[in-house]
């Protein structure tokens, strides 16, 4: 069953970015004034629960996949339910990107160097399968974050990093 993140803190959150102030050059720039902006990253294999790392065994012949799900602002005591949380929507012109390092076949961005993107929502959440494949099919330990960007590109939050260690 969804949970959605209650829409009263979602409004809070958008009318505090909305708040102007002064650049230093003098014009005028949007702010993130006083918000709280997290993005909590974790993982799991099918049918097991949530969690920061993974410790698996990589059998190049075979396909093994988990699933990597981030939250936007997810409320400490609530469900950890990436398809809820897809209903709380980003403020305007804001995006959740997922990354792995090393790069491997995920695609390159000018502006994360050394982090491939694999996955990327407008939503409160992101979500995206993940397979040996993906991590280069290499034993050894691959790193993802998920960081809150705005309509520039410029990182405003990062995630905790999840770890997945391929060993033979």
């Amino acid at each position: 069953m969804s949970r959605a993140v209650p829409g009263l803190a979602a409004a809070c959150a958008a009318a505090l970015l909305g708040v102007l102030v002064p650049a230093a050059g003098g014009g005028t720039r949007h702010a993130r004034a006083a918000t709280a902006d997290t993005v909590l990253l974790r993982g799991r294999l099918p049918g097991r629960a949530w969690t920061t790392s993974l410790y698996l065994k990589l059998v190049k012949t075979n396909l093994r996949s988990f699933f990597l799900c981030a939250i936007w602002n997810h409320q400490p005591g609530t469900s950890y339910d990436c398809a809820g949380a897809s209903d709380n929507p980003l403020p305007p012109g804001y995006t959740l990107r997922m990354e792995q390092t090393p790069v491997g076949p995920a695609r390159k961005q000018k502006d994360s160097p050394a982090w491939g993107l694999i996955g990327m929502s407008t939503d409160g959440s992101v979500g995206t399968p993940v397979s040996n494949t993906l991590a280069g099919n290499h034993t050894g330990v691959v790193r993802y974050r998920t960081t809150l960007r705005d309509s520039s590109g410029q990182v405003l939050a990062t995630s905790n990093l999840f770890v997945a260690n391929w060993h033979g």
